[in-house]
């Protein structure tokens, strides 16, 4: 409620309305939504209640609508643009920020131009893109340059500001090191035997100074955390590299290296990178990578383990399966085929065969003899390797026993109540091996026996135990290790 003939404030302005009907309304033009009416068709409006009575005292309420009309602002600068540096000979570009000039009218839109201080065009190598507010150009001579931008809104009002480009001559300025790429490839074959590449080049070729006429030089070389010498050998983890002070470098691969060799084809790589520093005339320095790819070779297999003499039975059964340690291979992921001749290249004897892919040599040997066999092993590079051993096969050994199978005890079942030690002696009048003892058991034999080999002086040779409880009839033991005789 407010009182008549003092204001009363709405939500844009204040009221005044006096006991005779007579009212006067101010606009706040400190409010920020009447300020953004752009237009007179762009209003707002305040609404006021009021009473009047009569002289018989009845009374009657209406509104009274006060609408408030728009009018164009004009823009401001809100940030001075401070002066711009730009050097003789190389290119300029500003772009002025669209916070340099406001205006609080709603949905304006600003029109930019640019002249010189006075008014006058700008300098010829100086140009105005209005649509994206960027000045650009290159500088031809020294001096400050003013600069007058001006802003205007759709209703034609300005405002404007004035800020200076200063040009001076350019210093030494600093060159750029763009970063190298060199390729090397170990050496491969037999024993590193061929190929290899030591990847060469000039660091300096691709590097830049904006300077015309300035010289580059390399100044320092590191790998890590190690400074190398200029002209000398700086070891990477892979290899080593020579670079000059000319840029001109050569690194050569560690062949000896086990990650190196394992690398089986081109596409298998690995890489070592050296930073480098170069300088201009001036003394302005710049810092790059070398980056070194080490691509890889194939290196034939190698014989790791020479197979001994394999010994093998006329007439029994012979297999061997040639172990995979048996060869090897320093290329990592290498696969390994295998063929086996006769030592001569011709083909195996008859009665042996080989499985490649168990590496098993089987078969019966029907005459005796010692019969050379080569394998050879080949990576997937074709790259080969072999070894020769020898399979010796003899006759069968002669078995004798000093009792036939159809000989049986006179007494089979005589119960003697009691532990006994028995024995028989002999005599052999071959030499040969001792395997084992052959004797009877009865029915009701329930325990366990030890036997036991003795010279005739009494000094044992051999013992087993046989624990089959259940077994009878002939049986026989044999000793962990044969007894030679």
């Amino acid at each position: 409620s407010g009182t008549l003939g003092s204001a009363l404030n709405g939500t844009y302005g204040s009221l005044v309305l006096n006991a005779s009907g007579a009212y006067s309304y101010a606009v706040n033009e400190s409010n920020a939504a009447v300020q953004a009416l752009r237009q007179s068709t762009n209003t707002l409006s305040d609404v006021f209640s009021y009473t009047m009575r009569d002289t018989a005292g009845a009374t009657a309420t209406a509104n009274l609508t006060v609408t408030i009309h728009g009018a164009n602002d004009a823009p401001v600068l809100a940030v001075q643009t401070v002066a711009q540096n730009a050097t003789v000979g190389s290119a300029f570009s500003f772009v002025l920020p669209t916070t340099t000039f406001t205006d609080v009218d709603s949905t304006e839109t600003l029109a930019y131009t640019a002249t010189a201080a006075d008014g006058t065009a700008l300098p010829a190598w100086l140009a105005f893109n209005a649509s994206t507010r960027t000045f650009s150009g290159t500088p031809t001579a020294t001096g400050t340059y003013g600069v007058r931008v001006t802003a205007t809104d759709l209703g034609g009002l300005a405002a404007n500001e004035t800020f200076s480009i200063a040009v001076s001559t350019a210093g030494n300025r600093a060159p750029t090191a763009v970063a190298d790429a060199g390729d090397a490839t170990e050496k491969g074959g037999v024993a590193n035997g061929s190929g290899g590449v030591v990847a060469s080049g000039n660091v300096l070729t691709n590097d830049t100074d904006p300077d015309a006429g300035d010289t580059k030089t390399v100044t320092a070389v590191v790998f890590g955390a190690t400074s190398g010498t200029l002209g000398s050998a700086l070891n990477g983890t892979y290899g080593s590299l020579v670079l000059n002070a000319s840029g001109a470098y050569s690194y050569a691969v560690n062949e000896s290296n086990a990650a190196v060799q394992a690398l089986r084809q081109s596409t298998n790589t690995l890489s070592d990178v050296f930073s480098y520093t170069m300088r201009d005339t001036g003394g302005a320095t710049a810092t790059a990578n070398l980056t070194v790819t080490i691509h890889g070779a194939n290196d034939a297999p190698v014989l790791a383990v020479q197979t001994t003499t394999q010994n093998a039975t006329v007439g029994s059964a012979f297999s061997f399966v040639l172990p995979t340690t048996t060869f090897t291979d320093v290329d990592s992921t290498e696969t390994l085929a295998y063929t086996a001749t006769a030592a001569d290249g011709t083909a195996l004897p008859a009665w042996l065969a080989f499985n490649a892919t168990t590496r098993t040599f089987s078969g019966t040997p029907t005459t005796a003899g010692t019969y050379g066999v080569r394998v050879t092993a080949t990576d997937l590079g074709g790259l080969s390797t072999n070894e020769t051993f020898n399979i010796a096969a003899s006759a069968a050994p002669t078995t004798y026993s000093l009792f036939n199978a159809s000989s049986t005890p006179t007494q089979t079942n005589l119960n003697d109540g009691q532990q006994l030690e028995l024995g028989v002696k002999f005599q052999s009048n071959v030499a040969g091996d001792v395997t084992g003892i052959k004797f009877y058991r009865s029915a009701n034999d329930n325990g366990q026996n030890v036997v036991d080999l003795w010279t005739t002086t009494g000094t044992r040779l051999a013992t087993a135990t046989f624990s089959n409880t259940t077994a009878s009839g002939w049986q026989t033991v044999n000793f962990t290790t044969p007894v030679t005789i």
